[in-house]
């Protein structure tokens, strides 16, 4: 697989000030300003060398026509399938969100559209950059080569959004990349870590066109398939996330996806969907999901905020779910209620049985009047020893 058929949008300060690695025409242009920056970035993401070569690129440059426009020329003119955006908002939102990160929000959970995001290089905890602190966006920091965390990488968000905004949502290589053709430096930065990702989805959505329709699935997919990075002893913290992206673990883990809608017909506490699995003794569960938010932005008049109004977290609401493991007794053998609007559980199976129940289940009553969308996957440590997908 190479990215073909699936068109990949970025927004970055300019438009790539060289066209070497890949064809550039006016056509997948918008924006006069040049950048280095852009060159490089899809340099990693496709072009000649890139991880999806033959997927097709298309950048705006926000420079010239602003974050907004830049995002309706990719989504409603160029029908892009996910967004690479390496560039920055105003680091004074770091770690927040307002209603220029719900605009994010909004467009992904709208259009299906994935969005992948820096988190930023401030170094600080609680400063993730906008739009990453958006729910609907694939945030991503950057690892090293001995598989941490990067010194640079921007972390968390402000206090008011803990168990509401979960980020980072993973790690990418993105310190002292080199080898890059008519590159000449070495390139480091959440910026270079992000076109990674947005490249592997780019194959994953050739491979699983379902995906260029469902980024709550891209998201848990991802989320699910990552590993842990060196040090890292959660399945999710504000450092590493979820931990480092893993492109042939997604390709497995793709299988063993459930996803489906929240609706006004959903009864509180109902149980939404339920999968049977085997756990073999001494082997390890891990189900991650994610909920795409409803935004706030698509609720009210426009003229009545500033774009850049912080959001309060106490009206970031959306509605939860619960995991529950299943035994064969049908008891709750393991349960796990959201954090945030993701969902994960981990279980080591100690017990001689090795039949159980993944069930995902509305945890209260619904919260919206629109329609939510959900996505699970789920895979088992001893899965990692099968011959790999050819």
């Amino acid at each position: 697989f190479n990215g073909q058929g699936i068109n990949i949008g970025f927004m970055e300060e300019g438009i790539p000030n060289s066209s070497i690695n890949y064809n550039l025409n006016s056509n997948n242009c918008y924006g006069t300003t040049t950048s280095s920056h852009a060159y490089e970035t899809s340099s990693i993401a496709g072009g000649t060398s890139g991880i999806a070569p033959g997927a097709n690129m298309f950048f705006s440059s926000i420079t010239d026509n602003g974050v907004f426009d830049s995002l309706d020329w990719l989504i409603f003119d160029k029908s892009v399938n996910v967004i690479n955006y390496s560039a920055g908002f105003d680091t004074s939102y770091s770690g927040k969100y307002s209603f220029k990160t719900d605009y994010f929000d909004y467009l992904v959970k709208e259009t299906k559209v994935s969005i992948v995001v820096a988190v930023g290089n401030i170094n600080k905890v609680s400063n993730v950059s906008q739009p990453a602190t958006a729910l609907n966006v694939i945030s991503v920091s950057s690892c090293d080569k001995d598989l941490k965390k990067a010194y640079h990488a921007s972390t968390g968000v402000y206090d008011e959004y803990d168990n509401i905004i979960k980020k980072p949502t993973l790690l990418a290589p993105g310190d002292d990349l080199y080898g890059i053709p008519h590159v000449s430096d070495s390139l480091t930065g959440t910026s270079y870590a992000t076109p990674m990702v947005t490249g592997i989805v780019a194959l994953l959505m050739q491979e699983y066109p379902y995906l260029k329709s469902h980024p709550e699935l891209v998201i848990s997919l991802l989320s699910n398939s990552c590993e842990l990075a060196d040090g890292q002893t959660q399945i999710w913290d504000n450092q590493n996330g979820f931990g480092i992206v893993n492109y042939q673990n997604a390709r497995k883990a793709y299988s063993q996806s459930m996803y489906g809608s929240i609706t006004t017909l959903s009864g509180t506490n109902s149980t939404l969907y339920s999968r049977a699995v085997t756990i073999p003794y001494g082997s390890t569960l891990k189900v991650n999901g994610d909920v795409l938010f409803n935004s706030i932005y698509g609720n009210v008049d426009s003229s009545e905020f500033e774009l850049g109004e912080i959001i309060e977290g106490s009206d970031i609401i959306y509605s939860k779910l619960k995991l529950q493991l299943i035994n064969s007794s049908y008891n709750v053998f393991a349960e796990e209620e959201s954090i945030g609007n993701l969902n994960y559980l981990t279980f080591t199976n100690t017990n001689t049985s090795t039949a159980y129940l993944i069930r995902v289940v509305l945890n209260g009553t619904k919260t919206s009047g629109d329609t939510e969308y959900y996505a699970f996957n789920y895979s088992i440590d001893s899965d990692k020893y099968l011959a790999d997908i050819n």
